[in-house]
């Protein structure tokens, strides 16, 4: 078993969360992960203090030794797919190969509509889960891609340099029987399942190693941390 610590970067200062995420490295965590908000969670207005993610990360890695790192999960709608490919792995190299990237359809519309962005209908956000996952694979293994879709787009693009990490973890986070199960299942080396009961996780879990089957990849229990991946599907898109 690993265990670790899940971080939501609000109700804090800066020097109270680097304190935190150091002694928690020094102490043996497996694993530290913070979550992709522009406002407070659960929401309440933007009126909580509240640190973006990606610096966050940037701190976050440059000052632990250990953990592996992550994000669970950043929504795909905040950031352009490639400069996430980008920021992915250049977090993996400042960390020495610790970091886990988590890719989710996003939930708070709220927050979106607060910083002017758009917020797709559920289909439309899984639709642009989907591409960006795929560009992404696609940008962290690939010396070239290019990529022609609704959402995302690349035209021969490099990500350069690679990965320390011969294959960074992609995870993909939500807990929907239709869409995000099957997709995990296929695309993804590990399953974020948050807020729900063990009874529904068990349930989830076991739906997951019945789509994995399905699709000719190996079965795993899926997982709310960072520390094992719940699968390592070996495929690329």
């Amino acid at each position: 078993m690993q265990l670790g610590a899940h971080i939501g970067q609000q109700n804090m200062t800066a020097a109270q969360m680097r304190d935190l995420w150091k002694r928690l490295d020094a102490g043996g965590a497996d694993w530290i992960s913070i979550w992709d908000h522009l406002y407070e969670a659960p929401p309440q207005g933007g009126t909580v203090p509240h640190f973006e993610a990606l610096s966050t990360l940037g701190t976050l890695v440059a000052d632990t030794r250990n953990a592996r790192i992550g994000c669970l999960v950043f929504y795909v709608g905040y950031r352009n797919a490639g400069l996430l490919a980008k920021a992915a792995t250049t977090l993996d190299h400042i960390s020495g190969g610790r970091f886990t990237l988590g890719l989710g359809s996003g939930g708070h519309e709220t927050e979106a509509a607060a910083f002017g962005y758009d917020f797709p209908s559920l289909g439309e956000r899984f639709d642009m889960l989907e591409e960006s996952f795929e560009l992404i694979r696609s940008l962290l293994t690939q010396e070239r891609t290019t990529y022609d879709g609704r959402w995302v787009r690349a035209e021969d693009a490099s990500c350069l340099p690679a990965p320390v990490q011969e294959r960074l973890p992609i995870w993909l986070g939500g807990i929907g029987e239709r869409r995000t199960i099957p997709m995990a299942a296929r695309l993804a080396d590990g399953w974020n399942a948050a807020y729900i009961t063990p009874e529904r996780f068990a349930h989830l879990s076991a739906l997951l190693d019945s789509h994995a089957a399905a699709a000719g990849h190996p079965a795993g229990r899926g997982a709310y941390s960072l520390g094992a991946p719940a699968r390592s599907v070996g495929a690329q898109r």
